[in-house]
């Protein structure tokens, strides 16, 4: 009885004592439902003291008996029991309101700026008036949730109402509200949206009166604020660094930086920032010193450690930080990122940002933290979607995937690969070695004469090593590359189909000719040689590309490719022009392939339209159906194939001296626009008849003596000089017309625009007078040359051979 509490309280509590002192039992308890009790067993049990005052709002209850789901129960624990002792049995249910329960609420959808608040969702004006988000936290003053028992699901709303005009407890236990006899205040804890128990006496604390960031001095000393009263604790207000901003002007009046862990590793504080210098044999930075001195990487420019002052930081290298406020402090520190893998690497801007140190494909120079701006979006009504519940199969019978086959398929695949691979590598590794050994023997012995069956075979065809295996496979849509040393090849998805028959792939090898060896055995076989003077390299031993009448219209200038398991279609090729072969650039100067003859010798030029591209050769080939391998040469060629007639000419020769300045002395497209500006600055003087054909290279020198024209320069300043002659054709070509244009001033003007027009911008001089002769230019019968294959793909090789009594030395 409401108007009966504190005798019925006395009277519970005497039969409590009563129950206690004979053993009987310590039942019944009493149970205030308007303050915290240092019994506290109903709370732990059904909840906080506001739930029972749902049932019960007067000043207590004497409780008899309690029947939990945990236990048999104690005192007068059962319906039964309770109803036979004249007592009540209650049990406390009320109903709550669904939430979202109903197509129309749901088609109606959650607030944004508080996607769980049932009352902001089913009132779409009071969403709407509620202020809306912010993409990144801000600092407020709030309760600690954990130490606040609030039924508000935002803990900065939690409050305590004061009535300040109470000064004893049993004016302030009339007045529903409890009475801290530690701080001699009556106080409300229930958090009733500010009411104050319609109190007009009483004041609302809360944490925000201390403004955002919980420094307002004087009042955070008062109890209600900061204080630990009794068995409960107050508001406990801190500063939250991650606290919702409160209005548009917030959000947008700052930012975030993502450098939290400044803030919250190796608790608050500067933290000391070392940049890293050395890098990993990965590619990032080298951390193992930053973990041995207890700091962490967290961004891997620069390793963390916490807790050192200002110049324990600088002995160790660096800097305090802290976490930065603006966006100029957040984006302060750059590093060099690799693209794919998102790691910093220990270099500098200047190496990052130079394409031959750092590929410009996989690395960038960039901020190493990232500032957010504040972006405040209005608080707006978010739409659900309404699903009808239903009766539904749980269970579908199907097929599975068995994960046992599916092992074994892949560790087949697996050993397939690794099986390719040591395949692979004992064949690169031993192939070229053994297959060098008879050609080398046959070309150094001097008794090779009598071996002669076994040493022609040997002589008149060449053997290729298999390098590289590949399988493709016809069913992938994107490209497909073979890659290898030598080689790159691209096959078309025609190719890889037709390879592949009616299987799902094709393999490919590709196979590996030496350049060397044609220079080695050209040598050996058309002059017996037997000192490594007479094997000293030259351009002219690489001259074995004939045409189709065996006059010889080119050289190699690199190894031999053989792609097998072809059957047709086109693959995208490209070969590696080698630096360690010398060029008659004087008398080639058309890139072009070779297809390799029955017995693998290069063959007649295939005219095909090659592309330069770096070091490589590179351009579109059919490949064979009459036959499963192609081999190919990279080769420069004359432009005109044909076969010469011989003809009486007047040769014209000439001295000019350029102001080139290169790494080369002169590249295949200088040497092109070379002869095509000398050919076009004759014709401004008059001469008719001529061609860049016409035109002939004899040397290119520098100051530090003259190289073959293709190879790379001693000194890089200083100009070139360039010996050269002029083909007069007798009866077509004017000599004395060629000799008086090189000789005037408007063949130099004619020669640097002709050049300047084909990109080569240089000042030139004719030095000296002109040299004429007359000569008859003799049909030359070709020098088919006798191959060996040695291994000289990858550096200097020398091998040995044991002839008579002395000792025979090929290098390259």
């Amino acid at each position: 009885d409401p108007t009966n509490a504190t005798s019925d309280k006395e009277a519970c509590d005497a039969r409590r004592a009563a129950n206690l002192a004979d053993g009987t039992s310590n039942w019944p308890q009493w149970y205030d439902t308007q303050a915290d009790s240092s019994w506290g067993d109903m709370r732990k049990r059904w909840g906080s003291r506001d739930y029972w005052q749902n049932f019960y709002p007067t000043k207590g209850l004497c409780v008899e008996g309690l029947q939990s789901w945990w236990n048999s129960g104690q005192g007068t624990s059962t319906p039964q029991t309770c109803a036979a002792a004249g007592h009540t049995w209650f049990s406390p249910r009320y109903f709550q309101e669904g939430q979202w329960d109903t197509k129309a609420s749901c088609d109606a959808g959650v607030c944004s700026a508080s996607r769980w608040d049932w009352a902001l969702a089913k009132d779409p004006e009071a969403c709407l008036e509620s202020g809306g988000d912010c993409n990144r936290y801000c600092k407020t003053c709030e309760a600690e949730s954990w130490y606040w028992n609030s039924k508000r699901m935002d803990t900065a709303e939690s409050q305590v109402c004061v009535a300040a005009t109470i000064t004893n407890s049993s004016v302030c236990s009339e007045a529903s509200m409890t009475w801290y006899q530690d701080i001699g205040a009556c106080v409300d804890v229930s958090n009733d949206g500010g009411n104050c128990r319609d109190r007009t006496d009483a004041m609302v604390h809360k944490c925000s009166d201390l403004n955002g960031k919980c420094s307002d001095k004087e009042l955070k000393t008062q109890p209600w604020y900061n204080g630990n009263v009794g068995n409960i604790s107050l508001l406990k207000c801190y500063e939250n660094h991650y606290g919702r901003c409160p209005d548009k002007d917030v959000c947008e009046g700052g930012g975030s930086c993502n450098d939290w862990t400044y803030e919250v590793w190796g608790g608050e504080g500067p933290k000391c920032r070392v940049p890293y210098t050395q890098g990993s044999q990965w590619g990032g930075p080298d951390t193992n010193w930053c973990w041995q001195n207890g700091g962490y990487g967290r961004w891997d420019d620069a390793c963390i450690l916490p807790n050192l002052s200002q110049q324990r930081c600088a002995a160790k290298g660096g800097t305090l930080v802290s976490r930065a406020k603006t966006e100029a402090a957040c984006t302060q520190f750059e590093g060099c990122f690799h693209t794919m893998r998102s790691y910093i690497t220990a270099i500098s801007e200047t190496q990052c940002n130079d394409p031959e140190v750092c590929s410009e494909e996989l690395y960038e120079w960039r901020d190493v933290l990232q500032w957010t701006p504040g972006r405040w979006t209005d608080a707006r009504m978010e739409p659900r979607t309404w699903e009808k519940r239903g009766m539904v199969k749980s269970n579908s019978w199907g097929k599975v995937l068995s994960q046992t086959i599916l092992n074994t398929l892949v560790d087949d695949a697996i050993y397939d690969l690794l099986g390719t691979a040591y395949y692979n590598e004992a064949h690169c590794s031993i192939g070229p070695k053994l297959a060098a050994y008879f050609p080398v023997a046959c070309a150094c012995s001097a008794t090779s004469d009598k071996n002669g069956d076994q040493c022609t075979g040997i002589f008149n065809s060449a053997s290729a090593s298999t390098l590289w295996s590949s399988t493709l496979w016809k069913t992938l849509s994107n490209k497909q590359v073979i890659q290898s040393p030598i080689a790159m090849v691209v096959p078309s998805a025609n190719a890889i189909a037709k390879s592949a028959g009616e299987g799902d792939a094709a393999d490919f090898n590709i196979g590996f000719i030496p350049a060397a060896s044609q220079e080695l055995c050209q040598v050996a076989t058309s002059r017996r040689a037997a000192t490594f003077e007479d094997l000293s390299s030259k351009c002219e031993d690489y001259e074995i590309v004939p045409n189709g009448e065996g006059y010889i219209v080119g050289q190699i200038v690199g190894s031999g490719m053989t792609l097998s398991g072809v059957n047709g279609g086109s693959a995208r090729v490209c070969l590696t022009k080698e630096d360690t072969v010398p060029v008659c650039l004087s008398k080639y100067d058309v890139p072009d392939f070779s297809r390799g003859e029955a017995d693998n010798t290069p063959g007649v030029p295939m005219m095909l339209p090659v592309a330069t591209e770096g070091s490589q050769y590179c351009a579109q080939v059919d490949l064979p159906t009459d036959a499963t391998s192609i081999t190919l040469y990279p080769i420069l060629r004359r432009a005109d194939i044909s076969t010469p007639v011989p003809v009486k000419m007047t040769v014209v020769r000439a001295v000019m001296k350029l102001s080139l300045e290169s790494k080369d002395l002169f590249t295949t497209s200088v040497v092109t626009a070379f002869k095509a500006s000398v050919a076009k600055a004759l014709a401004g003087g008059g001469v008719t008849g001529l061609s860049a054909a016409d035109v002939v290279i004899d040397s290119v020198c520098d100051d530090a003596g003259c190289l073959d024209a293709g190879g790379f320069r001693r000194a890089i300043s200083g100009g070139v000089t360039v010996k050269f002659h002029v083909n007069a054709p007798e009866g077509s070509v004017d000599a004395t017309a060629v000799s008086d244009s090189l000789t005037s001033p408007e063949f130099v003007s004619g020669f640097e625009a002709a050049m300047k027009e084909q990109g080569v911008e240089v000042t030139a001089e004719v030095v000296g007078g002109t040299t004429t002769e007359t000569v008859t230019d003799d049909w030359q019968p070709s020098i088919f040359p006798v191959w060996a294959i040695i291994l000289c793909a990858l550096g200097a090789v020398g091998f040995l051979a044991l002839a008579g009594g002395g000792v025979c030395m090929f290098r390259r």
